[in-house]
């Protein structure tokens, strides 16, 4: 079953409330207009779903509603588009695999 969620920070620009259950991790994630998630990949599927605002992940743009599905073979760093925030429902299964410096500290400050 899920657990209790906390919510923090993880770097400017970056709020996250999270929680754990058995084998996946989800958060509600709150990016500012122009910030990235840094580079990472994941051990399992990723599903995310735009609730408000956009981002870009490479050339294909995601707003409310749309749900992003990326499996593990995937390496990329989406972008919050320019013109407001982004909040978004991230579900993962597994674990994320940063691959810069940036993104294991973010990734370690998340509890990732």
């Amino acid at each position: 079953g899920a657990e209790k969620g906390s919510g923090q920070n993880a770097r400017p620009g970056l709020g996250v409330r999270k929680w754990k259950g058995e084998g996946e991790k989800g958060w509600m994630m709150e990016l500012q207009p122009g910030k990235p998630i840094p580079n990472h990949g994941h051990t399992g599927q990723e599903m995310v779903l735009a609730l408000s605002g956009g981002y870009h992940d490479g050339p294909t743009g995601y707003g409310p509603g749309d749900l992003h599905v990326s499996g593990p073979e995937t390496i990329h760093e989406p972008i919050t588009d320019s013109d407001g925030p982004c909040l978004c429902l991230v579900m993962v299964e597994g674990s994320i695999r940063p691959t810069s410096w940036l993104g294991r500290i973010v990734s370690g400050l998340m509890g990732f």
